[in-house]
């Protein structure tokens, strides 16, 4: 029963991200980006009419719209990341070409043209290009993109680790005093909320979070955005992407490992004395490319986690010299308490200390269909 349920999470999880790779559906989701730009002529007027499109190199996913009054256009759900080719034709103009647009999550990507007359007689044109991000901001936002992800120290390898450098944080995932069960978790649209807050950790599911940090494309942090769009939070809107395959086959296989050696043997000048035991091992692997380039593409992501960590570190207070972890509890009340329930239901209570180490397990699997209906 129990594999069943997991084999059906899975499967929800990959139609609702195919789902919405194919059709941007959702409400209040911040899952893609958008292009924005003014058409102009030589002489500074805006071009009404234009014909804008926008072609995603790495995965040739095309987008087209035409300016309007004034020159402005607009290019709304389009993919993050990039580069981007903005071409602008127009009767009786010089077609225009320009690459290296790079779109943030969440934000609007700024390409303005400016377009030359075709009878006007041209000197030679140098046309050089840069790594842009030029973003339209709709409030106060942090985004942290892949290259930030790979190299920020994250040791639990968590995605609320990394939200944690936008300026407006705080401890245990708090956002400008809020308490972090106020904020809104949310993977490629889907709500991961742990609103309940049982764990030291801001997101359900296992060890350490239920998708693999390694599957994360880009995070995006709203703290205030001008947006009526998005809401359901008081805190912060966490917005995360999974990656999606590209026309190049990519991939990698990773693993990570920690004991208690890393946790050191001194605080502040003091020896720590004994370190109890203790394990973490991670093993991962990830694989995207193109199915029909240009086309269809396969993104898949698996990660196993086990660690064994120490349990109930606490020991019963026995009237001796008390150390850092001696509870107030009497050993006396504690025997006392167990014994009543053995005698009078059979209940036996077990130890109530040296109890060892815990050990917890988490397996991961992510998989993503990008379609590009359109020719």
């Amino acid at each position: 029963m129990k594999m069943k349920l997991k084999l059906l999470h899975y499967l929800s999880m990959l139609l609702l991200t195919t789902g919405l790779c194919m059709g941007n559906i959702g409400i209040a989701q911040v899952t893609t980006s958008a292009i924005t730009g003014v058409v102009k002529n030589s002489k500074g007027s805006g071009i009404e009419g234009a014909s804008v499109k926008a072609v995603h190199i790495p995965t040739g996913t095309v987008y087209t719209t035409s300016s309007r009054k004034g020159g402005q256009y607009n290019i709304p759900n389009a993919n993050t990341g990039g580069p981007y080719k903005i071409s602008v034709t127009f009767v009786g103009m010089v077609p225009n070409e320009t690459e290296g647009l790079f779109l943030l999550l969440g934000e609007a990507g700024i390409a303005d043209v400016i377009m030359q007359e075709a009878t006007e007689e041209l000197g030679a044109v140098v046309v050089t290009t840069q790594r842009r991000t030029n973003g339209l901001k709709t409030g106060a936002s942090s985004n942290f993109n892949e290259r930030i992800i790979l190299n920020f120290p994250n040791i639990s390898r968590s995605l609320t680790n990394v939200a944690s450098l936008t300026p407006q944080a705080g401890a245990n995932n708090t956002f400008g005093g809020r308490d972090g069960r106020y904020n809104n978790i949310q993977i490629d649209g889907s709500n991961f909320n742990n609103n309940f807050g049982l764990s030291s950790n801001s997101l359900p599911g296992g060890a350490s979070q239920p998708i693999s940090l390694d599957a994360i494309e880009e995070i995006n942090v709203n703290i205030s955005p001008f947006d009526v769009k998005q809401s359901n939070f008081t805190g912060a809107g966490i917005n995360a992407t999974t990656r999606r395959g590209t026309n190049t086959f990519s991939g990698s296989a990773y693993t990570f490992f920690r004991n208690e050696g890393f946790l050191g043997r001194k605080a502040d000048g003091k020896d720590v004395g004994t370190v109890t035991p203790s394990k973490s091992n991670t093993y991962g692997a990830r694989l995207g490319g193109p199915i029909i380039k240009n086309k269809l593409f396969f993104f898949v992501n698996a990660e196993q986690e086990k660690r064994d960590a120490p349990g109930l570190v606490w020991e019963a207070n026995r009237g001796q010299a008390t150390g850092p972890n001696t509870s107030r509890t009497l050993a006396t009340d504690l025997d006392a308490v167990s014994s009543h329930l053995s005698s009078k239901y059979g209940y036996e209570t077990g130890p109530y200390e040296n109890l060892g180490n815990y050990f917890t397990e988490s397996q991961k699997i992510l998989g993503r269909i990008d379609w590009n209906i359109t020719p």
